[in-house]
C-alpha cells in the first residue's frame, strides 16, 4: 500500500512497531502495572525526547492521547470570564473550533476571526488591529489540515510575545516534517500528534506549556498522578505540565511514541526536511503537468500537504480509483472545514501528503492513476 495520507496517519515507524509489540506481549503474560514499572527509565526518557524535539524542558511536557485533547485540556484550564476574547482564523482545526463554540456558549466569551492574506496565512496587520485589552489568547495553526501553506508563525508568535498576549500553537501537522523550536517561537502553549508525521501509534500526542504560564492553569481533571493527597481535606496539584496527565494510560503507546521520536533523531531532522522538500518538489512538478488538476498551495511556502481539485470527475471517484491501485490519499470535505474559503466553490479537495519514506516512483503511480481518472 502506498500511503500518501501522512497528514492523516503515517506508516508506523519500525522502531515504534517493535516497541509496541514487545510491551504488548509482556502485558499478555503479566500485570500491566508491573510491566510499566520495569520501563520506568524509558518512560522518563519520553519527556526528555519530546522536550528535545521542540526545544523545551521536560517539565514543560505532558503526554496526551491526541493533539485535540491536548488543545482542549489547556483551554479548559483557563479562567475565562464573559467578554474575554480569543482570536483565531480560517485554519482552525474543526474539532478545536467546535470547542471554541462550546466555550462561547458556556462562558460567554468573544470569538474574533483574523483575516487570511492571499497566501492563506494569518494577516498579521489584521491581527494587530483585532487585539484589545480583553484579548486573552491567540490561537495559531502552523500548517492547516486542509491547506498546506505554512503560516507566518514566527512573526505572529513573536509579536504576541512582545505585547504579552498568550499564544497556543497547533503543530500537529508540523512536528515530524518541520523543525520546531518553542524558545525561538516564544509561544506559550503547543500541541502535537504522534500518529502523523512523527510516525508514532494512534492514541499518542503531547502538550507543551511554557514554565512561566503553568501557574495560571487549573486542570479540570485530577487524580493521584497529577496531584498529591496531603490529608483528608487537602490536596496539592503538581506544579509542572504533568498535572494534565492521569494515571491510567498505555505504556506501549507511550513508548511507541518515544521509539518513533528516537527513530526521527536517528534519521536526522535536517535530513527529513531535505527529503521532504525533494519529494514535495517532485509531486508539484508532476501535478503541474496535468491540465485538469488545480493546486491550492503556493510552491514557495507549501508544506508536505498538497490539496488539489480534479476538474474532470468527482473526488470520491478519484479516491476510489486510487484505492483500487493501493494508493491512500485524504479527502477534505466542506462539512469538516466550514471556515476554509477553498470550499466556497468545491464540496471537497483531494489531500496528498507524502513523507520522507515515500519515493518518486510512488508519485509516478499516483500521477498515472489521476490520468486514468480523467
Amino acid at each position: 500500500m502506498i500511503n500518501l495520507n501522512n497528514a492523516g496517519c503515517s506508516n508506523l515507524s519500525p522502531k515504534a512497531l517493535e516497541k509496541v509489540i514487545e510491551i504488548t506481549k509482556k502485558e499478555a503474560l503479566s500485570c500491566g502495572y508491573d510491566i510499566a514499572s520495569s520501563y520506568e527509565h524509558e518512560i522518563k526518557s519520553l519527556y526528555t525526547n519530546i522536550a528535545k524535539l521542540i526545544g523545551a524542558n521536560s517539565s514543560e511536557i505532558a503526554f496526551t492521547q491526541s493533539s485535540t485533547l491536548a488543545w482542549q485540556l489547556i483551554l479548559e484550564s483557563m479562567n475565562f470570564a464573559p467578554g474575554d476574547e480569543i482570536l483565531y482564523d480560517d485554519s482552525e482545526y474543526s474539532s478545536n473550533y467546535l470547542y471554541l463554540l462550546k466555550l462561547r456558549q458556556e462562558k460567554n466569551i468573544v470569538l474574533k476571526k483574523v483575516k487570511k492574506n492571499h497566501l492563506f496565512q494569518t494577516d498579521i496587520e489584521d491581527l494587530k488591529k483585532k487585539i484589545t485589552k480583553k484579548t486573552k489568547l491567540v490561537s495559531i495553526v502552523d500548517i492547516a489540515t486542509c491547506h498546506g501553506n505554512r503560516n507566518d508563525t514566527l512573526n505572529i508568535t513573536k509579536y504576541c510575545a512582545s505585547i504579552n498576549i498568550p499564544t497556543i500553537l497547533d503543530a500537529c501537522q508540523s512536528v515530524g516534517q518541520s523543525i520546531i523550536d518553542v524558545k525561538e517561537l516564544e509561544c506559550d502553549y503547543l500541541v502535537a500528534s504522534g500518529r502523523k508525521f512523527l510516525r508514532a501509534p494512534r492514541g499518542t500526542g503531547f502538550l507543551y506549556i511554557k514554565k512561566s504560564r503553568q501557574g495560571y492553569l487549573k486542570p479540570r481533571f485530577i487524580d493521584l498522578e497529577s496531584a498529591s493527597w496531603i490529608n483528608s481535606d487537602h490536596f496539592q496539584v503538581l506544579n509542572h505540565a504533568k498535572k494534565f496527565e492521569l494515571w491510567e494510560r498505555s505504556t506501549s503507546l507511550m513508548l511507541g511514541l518515544n521509539a518513533a521520536i528516537e527513530e526521527y533523531f536517528d534519521y536526522g531532522a535536517k535530513n527529513i526536511v531535505i527529503k521532504n522538500q525533494e519529494i514535495r518538489d517532485y509531486l508539484f512538478k508532476k501535478l503541474e503537468e496535468l491540465e485538469f488538476i488545480k493546486i491550492h498551495e503556493d510552491k514557495e511556502i507549501a508544506s508536505n500537504i498538497i490539496t488539489i481539485v480534479h476538474q474532470k470527475t468527482t473526488h470520491e471517484e478519484v479516491k476510489k480509483n486510487l484505492l483500487e491501485h493501493n494508493i491512500l490519499v485524504g479527502l477534505s470535505k466542506r462539512e469538516n472545514s466550514r471556515l476554509n474559503p477553498d470550499f466556497l466553490n468545491n464540496e471537497s479537495k483531494i489531500r496528498i501528503s507524502p513523507h520522507y519514506y515515500n519515493t518518486n516512483d510512488q508519485i509516478d503511480v499516483l500521477i498515472e492513476v489521476l490520468k486514468i481518472s480523467s
